[in-house]
């Protein structure tokens, strides 16, 4: 499964992204658990981002909720996403990675 990400990916989304094959945003796209700035606890989301990303950035983005937004080039730095490409090119290379 290939997940593009061309805006906000905020909560579930995140599932989305961390449960794909090959994830890649826009420069555009940028990253958020909001779920403790309404009190809720992130769980599923954070466990599976956790397999992806070094533990200490996905607790960071956990504990801060909203206030951490991960743009698209860390996301990419920290192997969040494989591959950031400019926004109008995005689906494009979506097709392209699926052929």
């Amino acid at each position: 499964m290939i997940a593009a990400v061309n805006g906000a990916c905020a909560g579930f989304s995140l599932d989305f992204v961390t449960e794909s094959d090959i994830p890649i945003a826009s420069d555009k796209a940028f990253f958020v658990d909001p779920h403790v700035s309404i009190g809720l606890v992130s769980s599923h989301e954070m466990v599976n981002m956790s397999r992806r990303v070094p533990v200490a950035v996905a607790l960071r983005m956990a504990l801060l909720g909203s206030k951490e937004r991960m743009t698209a080039q860390r996301a990419y730095e920290v192997g969040l996403v494989t591959e950031v490409v400019p926004h109008e090119k995005l689906m494009d290379r979506a097709r392209e990675l699926a052929e």
